[in-house]
């Protein structure tokens, strides 16, 4: 399923990759703790106007992805898939324009936390601080709704240009 779902997204990742670059994790239905959830070895990099991986989806490749998706799933438990953006405030207002639910995460130094709030938002927004880029994740239960939040993200994005 990662696989396909780099696959769809391709050609729109380069587009809205950040300079810290892509990855997408997929937890396990029952995932408890990283090894229960899949992501690409060293992300996905844009090479001639495609996102390409660096080495086949492993369980347990993206400590950051997973640790972030099994906190998302204590809030709710159907979400299942990820994948990290570039994020400024024109992708703030596309995903408004979207009508994609978002919420920004918490952030103090090196930590990360996620509010209540996130419940049922597919968009969280670290805004990112010293030494961390800020960042978009897409969140939702399956590849094919964070897939078609991206895709609608590079669409209206490309529509700018």
């Amino acid at each position: 399923r990662i696989a396909d779902m780099r696959r769809r997204l391709e050609t729109v990742i380069p587009l809205l990759s950040p300079q810290v670059r892509v990855n997408i994790a997929i937890a396990s239905s029952d995932a408890q703790n990283n090894s229960d959830v899949a992501a690409f070895p060293g992300r996905l990099t844009p090479v001639g106007g495609k996102a390409r991986p660096l080495s086949s989806p492993k369980f347990g490749a993206s400590s950051h992805l997973s640790d972030l998706l099994l906190n998302i799933r204590k809030l709710n438990s159907s979400t299942s898939t990820i994948i990290n953006l570039r994020w400024d405030s024109i992708i703030s207002d596309l995903l408004n324009e979207l009508d994609v639910v978002s919420v920004n995460l918490n952030r103090k130094g090196d930590d990360l936390s996620i509010p209540d709030s996130a419940f049922g938002a597919e968009a969280l927004i670290d805004e990112g601080g010293y030494g961390f880029e800020p960042s978009l994740y897409i969140v939702g239960p399956n590849q094919d709704r964070v897939c078609k939040i991206v895709e609608d993200l590079a669409k209206s994005m490309e529509a700018m240009a």
